[in-house]
């Protein structure tokens, strides 16, 4: 099996992180003083059996959240922020994202998309979480 964690996580931050300025991208959850940001979290990874190559497939989650004083609040903001997001991370079906120091990163598509906005401090806080699931190899 080929772990991609840190590489593709650190690629997909930089590959969104232009587009969507000035939201901020972590890969890890910030401090709760942060109101709108994009969260790249949930990676698993599983080797795939195939006798010709080092095969890798996963999941990688990008959550997008808004969080609103009051008790408003819609999604729109983080709809558009999201379309942004999947424009660069998968356009079509068969996307290849690229080569990352050797492993090529030969497809990727969103699985599932799912949307909450739930009461918090100080009002509410909405938040858009996008499932891609990709596979790699070396090269």
């Amino acid at each position: 099996m080929i772990l991609v964690g840190t590489k593709i996580r650190t690629a997909i931050r930089e590959a969104i992180k232009a587009t969507i300025s000035p939201i901020p991208v972590y890969s890890v959850i910030p401090s709760s003083k942060v109101l709108s940001y994009v969260y790249i979290e949930n990676l698993s990874q599983t080797s795939i059996d195939e006798k010709r190559a080092f095969i890798t497939q996963g999941d990688i989650g990008i959550s997008i959240v808004e969080k609103f004083p009051e008790r408003d609040g819609d999604f729109d903001k983080i709809n558009i922020t999201a379309e942004k997001i999947l424009a660069i991370l998968s356009p079509d079906r068969l996307f290849s994202f690229g080569n990352l120091n050797g492993i090529d990163i030969f497809t990727m598509h969103v699985v599932d998309v799912s949307e909450s906005l739930f009461d918090s401090e100080p009002g509410r806080t909405a938040i858009l979480t996008i499932r891609l699931r990709f596979m790699a190899q070396k090269n």
